[in-house]
Parts: C-alpha cells; structure tokens; sequence
C-alpha cells in the first residue's frame, strides 16, 4: 500500500492522463468490463458529444456483442481509425468522480485486476442491472444559459411555447420532469419535439430523485432536515454526552488534531487498539461529530452484515441529526442503489456499511472509520481480490484525511506498523464498564465431544453455568465456527466420506432442510438411503455444526428460549434484524452462532459465553491459523460481561497448551504478538514480507499442471532477473482445497520483502501479458487465507 509501506506501484498500464489538456471531446477512453489490461477507444456520437462526462457509465460494442464500461479519459488521437461509436450512456445522473476513478485505477494496478471489471464492481447491483429506482422522462437543455436566453428572445413572436421552455430552462438548468413542466409553462410536445430537433434540448429516462432524507432526531419530531446541511450545528445531539475515561480522551485528541491538520500535511492511519467493551465506539462518534460539524462527512466500515443494525442504531442515537447511509449485501438490490444515490447527492451525512462502501461516492468526505479492522471478512474473495481496509488507507491517503483503525486485536501487520512508527498508536487497556474483562476458565475435551447423541459438546463446568444464568434470568451466547448440523457423513463399513459431486469437499447434512450442502460451490443433494460405495447399511453423521448445538442446548434446557444465528439462518436483512432485536429485547436466553456473533455486538444482558470448539481453525494449513484463533478467542469472549452483570466464558478446547489458546485466555495480545511475530519473522512472512498466491485453475488436472508449471518457470526467472534473487517462487502444488467447481487447483507461492518486488516480478513474468487475463488464473496479491 502507498500509505502502508510507502511504496508505490510499478508504473501504470493505465498511464494515460484522465482528461488530457486541449481535448476535443471527440474521441472517448473506456474501460471496459471485461477481463482485459488495456483501454479501449470509441466515438463519441453527435447526441452524446455535449452529455458524455468523465466517470459516466456507458454501453459499447465489444467484439461480438455489447459490454458496459466506463468514461475514464477524453484523448486527442484515437489508437485506431475506424472506431465503433459509444451507444449510449447509463444512468447520466450517477457517474464516478475523479477522485473515485484514481482510487479504482490503483486497485486495478495492485491486486492484478481489469480496471473496467473494478469499476463494475464499485457500483451497487441495482444500478449495474438498471433496477436504481423508479424512472421518469426528464428534459435536458443542451446549451449554455446565454445561448438558451437568446434564443428565446428571438422565437418570442415566432414561437411562444418554445420560447417559455427554452427561458424556463436558462433559469432552471438542471433535468426537468417534462409531464409537469410542460402542464406547469404550458408548453406543448410540438414545441418540445422541434427544440429537440434542433440541438437545444434533449430528453432521457433518469431515475426520479427522492424525497429528502429525515435524520433520526428530526424524523422523530415530524420535521426533515435539510439536504446539504454544511456546517450546521448538530442540535439535539449536544446534550448526551457524558465525561470520558482518559484512555477516550487521549485516543480522540489524537483524532482531533488530524482532523484539524494543515490542508495536504502527512497524516499517518491512526490504530485504536481497545480491548472488548473499553468504549471504542463513542470516541468514534466524538470524532464523527467534530467532522460533521466541520461540513464533511464520514465513513464507517464494518466488517459483517450482524454488525450494521446495532451499529447503525448507535451512530444515529449518538449523532441524531445526521442523515445516515446503509450499504451492505442484505439490501435489496433497489434499496442499495437509492442508498447510492443519495450518498452522492450528499442527502446523507454519515456511510456505515460492509466492504464494499468503501467505494461510496461521498462528497466532502472528512473521515474515515473502519471497525474491527483485523478481521479477514475485509478481504474480497472473488475478482477484484481487493481489501477493503487497505482501500480505505489508500482513499484517506489520497484525499489528505484521517482515517482510523479500531480492535480490540490488531492484525500483526496493523501492530507492528504502529509500533514501526508507521502509524499512530492509541492504547485502550481497560474497560469502561462498571466490571473488567470476563473471567475464562479452559476445559480439556476428550473423545466424549464426538458422541452421537450430542451428550458430550457441553461439559460439566459449562453446563453448570449456563443452568445458573438462566437461573439469574440472564443471557448466555455459545459459539461454534461451524455451520449445519454435521460436518460430514461417512461409512462405518467401508470408511467412505460423502463429497461433493464438483469439489473436492466433504458435504455438510442440514437436518431442518433435510439435504447435504457444499459450502463452497452450494451444490445441494439428498441424503443417500445407503453408502454409495458399498451399499452397507445408512452413513453416519459425524462432526458438530450450530444446528446440532441449537438441537442439543434446546432438548437440555427445557423451557429456554434458543436462536441460532449463522449463515443459514439469515436469509435477508429483516431476518437477521429480527434475530439480533428479540435477543436485544430479552426475548431470546441462549444465542447459538459462528463467527457472525464474534464481530464487536453489545449485548448488556450477556453474562455468559461459551466457546464450544476453540479449535476449529486452529489445525488449517495456513500461516495465519494461530492469529485468526487468538482473534476468535478474544473476540467472542469479550461479548461476556458489557453491562451491569459480571462475565465469564468456558472455552472447550483439544489443544489447551496451545500459545494461542493460552494468551487468548489471559487476553494477552502483547504476549502472543510477540511469540507470533518471531514466527513471521523467521519465515518471511507478513508484516515482514509480502505474498502473492497465483491460482491455475482447470478442468483437465494435467493440462492445469502443464500450465502452473509454465507460468511458476516465468515466475522464477522473473524473479531470477528483475527480482535479484530476493523473491521466492514456491510450487506449483496441488492447492489444499484440490477441486472447486469441476476444476483442478495448482497453487504457486510467491515471497517478497517488499511489495514493489513482488509487483515487478508479476508484472514481467507476463501473467497477464499482451493484455490477456485467463480466467483460469487467478492472482490474489496480500492473500488472507493460504486455502
């Protein structure tokens, strides 16, 4: 990252200047959405020639049939001389802006993807599928004020209904709905049609705008607040705060005086490191509010869909007049693309949303937040394999603000910065709450764990514990990092696992739905009456998942409410709303879940937390396994113990002794950061290296082993030349996941010290070269997970 390393890309494929001084606005560069390296060149035809901008969305021909892409440049020499013409231009009322186009140009560069495809991908799904709202029939003057004006003087005896549109338009330039202005002059559609017809005016299907947005405490009094309201006072949210705790005060110092910078000066990311419930979230709101009073307006990221209701509903009790923007995939399609739209329109003052809001085009932007920033759910797994925290560096970055990274356990990569003095450190030792941190007490499993009838996935001391909060009309949260009910089903006979008919995956049985499911590609199917391998009697069912937890916690406790919250279990957004408020409201006792329940949710009436399985992740083939536990570990105990209750948590474990499992109990990130990071360090991993995993991808195993074989031999004598020995080519190896989706998978690791290495040594080893990108390789550039 430029802000993370200070180390800028390779020069651009994309090198050309955005719009180019003198331009005749003749010819248009596009990016096209496809998997391609370069731009393209089209004419601008006479009926876009004065509405085409840079940052609109346009329909072009592409090969043998029509693509969308984007206006990234106006040139004064077309590449070709017989150019296909642009056919039109995709909702004009939504275009990304110059500062959005170098952000998505970047991305395009690092993580090795097509810039049109990023582009694409920036946008909400409504607005690339044209669902962004209702849509009405607008005109559009075509000409300056002045010009319009004129010509209105002179048809005034001539045409008088051409002329009151053409003076209606000077005074009013922006898009007019024509049924109402045409009632409205009157005018007539004879009057409209000639002026068409003669270049003045133009007429397009734009999506009607909405009403202004009411914030929370303007809505709660009837009234709405004004669209753009600059650097108003925020009211009614003056009177709730309360002193804070030191370890706030000096955190939001620290923000403030970024936030009060010199215009352009250097400002490093700052790192809250906070642990569980020490009040993270209202030094992120003081700072929130001192930049909406300033006029802009913020940005919040959250990792997981479970966070935004509740986090939300904090940031509009805490800043209630502020117009707040959701984005996140549980929307409908229409709603994130209204969502979209008035983001842009700057009806919104404050963003909170998943990943992908990173890329919301929020005028003014002033600060950026991203909660819980270790988490890998940052990290998009399909093309463009962007992380949206590291983004959202590069953004700040770019625009001169602040930005802050909060957890109660920073990546090692975020921690050894700060103490590298890359970025700024604010350390939050302590709770803010009437009680500390929760007592854990660790239990040793053993083989009883796996017993069909579930009597031993919760031990003595756990169950006792859980008897005892509902006793106390309290609530208990238990977590499992497994989905369904079994994990697998097996022959006891034969020893034959049920696969995946396209992965090289064991299926995973759903008792409520009564089917198998893969949980990479989805593929269901029926539960086989008997082994397909020997016919010998029914398959078994073996491992745990939440359902079993669900089954087990709910036939144990007679008369407990229980809830299960995971993946299967939120079909939409209003699903998981209604989960997460019965548990708010005390209408729920025991929360069984995976990792969704893990991400920062306050629940004050939780006085328990049991972890079923610590271990689940902790056996993977990946470098990360022993963080990304210790993160678990941490974070879902931290749920324990926020309100007036003290807390405990029971975590059940096979490997006790383990160090992650050890400094996860004391809640010791010191300790286990630096027995980790010698780990790293010995190995050349992240923080003190940077990785790219190349993934070749076929149908024929041999023919994709030829083909990683290839590209690993380009790779190691780039690396032999360009990269002076210091990167190294590991593989190709079968990759631990060997078959997704009816393909073979060869995996090819490559280990640099520094990030414009790796990126020289990709870029010349030509793995997308002549600007061709094989979708059967796949370059993920700062891999989250080695699988």
């Amino acid at each position: 990252m430029i802000s993370k390393l200070g180390e800028k890309p390779e020069p651009s494929p994309f090198s050309m200047p955005l719009v180019p001084p003198g331009c005749r606005r003749q010819v248009a560069e596009i990016a096209v959405n496809a998997p391609v390296s370069r731009l393209f060149h089209y004419q601008i035809p006479p009926a876009l020639a004065g509405r085409l901008e840079l940052g609109h969305r346009v329909a072009v021909p592409f090969g043998r049939r029509s693509s969308t892409g984007v206006c990234v440049g106006f040139p004064e020499e077309a590449q070709v001389k017989d150019l296909k013409a642009i056919q039109e231009i995709l909702h004009p009322d939504c275009r990304f802006d110059a500062h959005l186009l170098e952000l998505t140009r970047w991305i395009a560069e690092y993580y090795h993807a097509s810039w049109g495809e990023v582009l694409e991908a920036a946008l909400p799904p409504g607005i690339r599928s044209g669902n962004e709202g209702r849509r009405r029939l607008f005109i559009l003057p075509q000409r300056s004020a002045a010009e319009l004006l004129q010509e209105a003087q002179r048809l005034e005896n001539k045409a008088r209904s051409q002329s009151r549109l053409l003076r209606h338009l000077a005074l009013h330039p922006e898009p007019q709905l024509l049924r109402p202005l045409l009632e409205e002059l009157p005018a007539t559609r004879e009057s409209l049609a000639a002026l068409k017809a003669k270049g003045w005016i133009a007429t397009d299907m734009l999506v009607l705008p909405r009403s202004p947005r009411a914030s929370p405490a303007a809505a709660d009094q009837g009234t709405s607040s004004p669209g753009s309201p600059g650097g108003q006072p925020l009211g009614p949210g003056e009177k709730r705060r309360f002193e804070l705790h030191p370890d706030q005060q000096r955190a939001l110092e620290m923000i403030s005086s970024a936030l009060e910078a010199a215009p352009g000066a250097a400002l490093p990311p700052i790192l809250i490191h906070g642990v569980t419930g020490s009040g993270k979230t209202e030094v992120y709101l003081r700072a929130l509010e001192r930049a909406l009073r300033a006029g802009g307006r913020g940005l919040v990221l959250v990792p997981e869909i479970s966070l935004t209701p509740q986090t939300v509903k904090r940031f509009q009790d805490g800043l209630p007049d502020a117009p707040v923007a959701v984005l996140h995939s549980l929307l409908s399609d229409r709603r994130r693309a209204e969502e979209w739209q008035d983001i842009q329109s700057g009806r919104v003052r404050l963003v909170i949303g998943a990943r992908s809001a990173v890329f919301a085009p929020i005028p003014d932007l002033r600060l950026i937040i991203v909660d819980e920033e270790h988490e890998p759910s940052y990290k998009q797994e399909s093309s463009p394999r962007y992380h949206g925290r590291d983004v959202a560096i590069l953004r700040a970055h770019l625009l001169k603000i602040p930005i802050v990274l909060g957890t109660a356990t920073p990546s090692l990569e975020s921690y050894q910065h700060a103490r590298a003095g890359k970025y700024r450190l604010a350390e939050m030792p302590k709770r803010v709450t009437r009680h500390d941190l929760p007592a854990i007490a660790v239990v040793s499993l053993n083989q009883d764990f796996y017993r069909a009838d579930g009597g031993g996935l919760i031990c003595a001391q756990l169950d006792f514990q859980i008897r005892e909060c509902l006793r106390r009309k309290e609530q208990a949260i238990l977590f499992l990092n497994r989905r369904g009910f079994s994990t697998f089903l097996h022959c006891v006979r034969c020893g034959f696992v049920l696969r995946c008919r396209y992965c090289d995956i064991s299926l995973t049985y759903h008792r409520c739905e009564g089917f198998t499911q893969c949980h990479y590609c989805d593929a269901r199917y029926e539960v086989p009456r008997s082994c397909p391998e020997c016919q010998a009697g029914s398959l078994r069912r073996a491992g745990v998942g939440t359902e079993k937890i669900e089954e087990v916690i709910s036939r144990r406790y007679q008369g407990a409410r229980v809830s299960r919250l995971d993946r299967d279990a939120v079909k939409n957004h209003q699903t998981l709303h209604s989960i997460l408020e019965k548990f708010a409201s005390g209408e729920t006792d025991i929360l069984v879940g995976t990792q969704m329940l893990a991400k920062g949710l306050d629940f004050p009436r939780v006085s328990l937390v049991g972890i079923i399985s610590a271990d689940t992740g902790l056996q993977f083939p990946d470098f990360r396994s022993a963080e990304r536990t210790f993160q678990l570990i941490t974070q879902v105990a931290g749920r324990a113990g926020r309100g007036e209750r003290p807390g405990r948590v029971i975590v059940q474990t096979f490997f006790p002794d383990h160090y992650a499992i050890r400094f996860a109990l004391k809640n010791d990130y010191r300790g286990f950061f630096e027995a980790e990071i010698e780990h790293r360090r010995a190995l050349g991993y992240p923080p003190f290296g940077r990785l790219a995993k190349v993934l070749v991808q076929d149908e024929k195993a041999e023919r994709g082993q030829k083909a990683a074989a290839e590209l690993a031999g380009r790779l190691r004598a780039a690396a032999a030349g360009d990269g002076g020995g210091r990167v190294e080519v590991l593989g190709p190896a079968l990759a631990p996941i060997t078959r997704l989706e009816e393909r073979h998978r060869f995996q090819i690791l490559l280990k640099a010290p520094t990030a414009a290495l790796l990126q020289r040594v990709l870029k010349n080893a030509g793995v997308h070269a002549g600007g061709r990108m094989s979708r059967e390789v796949i370059v993920d550039v700062d891999p989250q997970t080695m699988l």
